[in-house]
């Protein structure tokens, strides 16, 4: 998604890389969120030149969800829209409702990783989690400097990682996208037990491809 937005006097452009859109067809939850974010900086990319990252900070009212002026973090998750500092009205989608086993990794670093200390460290994350949910355009990080030391961190960190349901489960309760037809597409942390969380036997559909996934990102980690 092509996002600018405006930092001073400053118009950067965030979360440009490829477009990847959610299922708008699905249920979701409406939810007043306030926008801002911060550790503005830029990732060096494989295909895609330089991309510019930040962290996102949230303020979520949902009378659904039984939030009032709950404060949070989020990073982009899919890039046709455009979006800035404001307040916006946004469907949140469980995990389960999108049925995709990259959000559910995405999930586990924002777990692991945020908010995060420093600008590096947020674009590090960020370009990672951009990998994962553009996985079938090949968009790839390359920067050398510490933002390339945390990815190589984080993509190991994430290979190792052994999926089970629980744990799916859990990152199901604590985190939902936010999507909309008129602006990006944030991940979002929630409170644990506030997302709605699947049906037992509808996890065992996710394993093979999470394995899979564990499988491309420890191979690509390997050709750094």
């Amino acid at each position: 998604m092509k996002k600018k937005i405006i930092f001073g006097t400053l118009v950067a452009t965030l979360c440009m890389p490829l477009a990847f859109s959610l299922n708008s067809a699905e249920a979701g939850i409406m939810s007043k969120i306030n926008v801002n974010y911060s550790n503005v900086t830029s990732i060096q990319t494989a295909n895609h030149g330089n991309e510019a990252t930040a962290e996102f900070t949230l303020t979520i009212d949902s009378y659904e969800l039984g939030l009032t002026d709950f404060e949070t973090y989020g990073y982009c998750v899919e890039n046709s829209q455009s979006i800035g500092k404001g307040v916006y009205n946004f469907e949140l989608l469980s995990l389960n409702e999108l049925n995709s086993d990259a959000h559910y990794q995405a999930a586990w670093l924002l777990n692991e990783y945020s908010p995060a200390q420093g600008s590096s460290k947020a674009a590090a994350l960020q370009g990672l989690v951009w990998e994962l949910v553009h996985d079938d355009v090949g968009f790839a990080v390359t920067s050398t400097d510490d933002i390339g030391d945390y990815y190589s961190a984080y993509s190991t960190a994430l290979g190792d990682i052994a999926w089970t349901d629980s744990l799916k489960l859990e990152l199901g309760a604590s985190y939902m996208v936010a999507t909309s037809d008129s602006y990006q597409d944030l991940m979002v942390g929630v409170p644990n037990g506030t997302a709605p969380v699947p049906e037992p036997g509808t996890m065992l559909l996710f394993g093979a491809g999470i394995a899979g996934l564990a499988g491309v990102v420890r191979r690509r980690n390997k050709q750094q």
